[in-house]
């Protein structure tokens, strides 16, 4: 475990900065054949990070913690996400690693030291105005759980971001910006009530009922012209 933890260790020193991969929970007893599979992915793993091919290396540690168990393969997982700026997800790669009580000191220490770190990089917005009410929230194209708190607060990575919230009978309101490391935004969000659509309605019915009565009148003015044309009767002059 130690020897494996070193080269953990050098895979971290290699990243230059580590938030939303899906933590597989770990197995309850994992068979022999799935610790053999576990560290062929973490071998594999070390060696993807040590050559910078980052989302690669985290998709075989993630696979090796999800057969494993090994704390080993979660550190990596969350040393490897920083190095993707995704401070979000290595922070709770972290906080389940730092929630283990059997992890040794040494392991402990360095993961303790990684959350500061990634911890200082994560950026939020908080959105007032929001009205009551389960809002739905979209992060980056994500769906967060809903929530009824107010003012909304969104944890986010750094950089280019978007994000939209819905009410239920509400326009939604969306925003799109840039985030610093650590930046603690504040927004008004406007989210209308939608219209009631009433008064589109009554304009269709009412079109449509001037339609009618158009054809009637003109029906009728037709055929009164009809009727006038007709030299059976006495509107029409017979020309000799």
């Amino acid at each position: 475990m130690r020897a494996l933890f070193v080269a953990a260790l050098a895979a971290a020193a290699l990243t230059p900065a580590g938030a939303r991969a899906q933590l597989p929970d770990p197995p309850a007893a994992p068979s022999d054949a799935d610790v053999s599979q576990a560290r062929d992915r973490f071998v594999h793993g070390m060696e993807l990070a040590q050559n910078e091919d980052w989302e690669p290396a985290l998709a075989e540690f993630v696979r090796s913690y999800a057969l494993s168990g090994s704390p080993v393969a979660l550190f990596n997982a969350g040393s490897t996400l920083r190095s993707l700026h995704r401070f979000v997800e290595a922070r709770e790669a972290f906080d389940r690693l730092l929630g283990d009580p059997e992890i040794d000191e040494e392991m402990r220490g360095a993961a303790e030291e990684m959350r500061v770190h990634v911890t200082a990089q994560v950026a939020s917005v908080i959105v007032d105005g929001v009205p009551s009410g389960a809002a739905s929230v979209v992060a980056d194209g994500a769906e967060r759980p809903r929530t009824s708190e107010r003012p909304i607060e969104v944890e986010l990575d750094p950089g280019e971001r978007a994000l939209t919230i819905r009410l239920p009978a509400h326009v939604p309101w969306s925003w799109r910006g840039s985030l610093e490391p650590g930046a603690r935004l504040r927004l008004d969000a406007e989210l209308a009530p939608e219209p009631s659509g009433g008064g589109d309605a009554l304009g269709w019915i009412l079109g449509i009922a001037g339609a009618v009565v158009a054809g009637v009148i003109i029906g009728f003015v037709v055929g009164d012209l009809e009727a006038q044309l007709d030299p059976r009767t006495s509107l029409v002059v017979a020309v000799p």
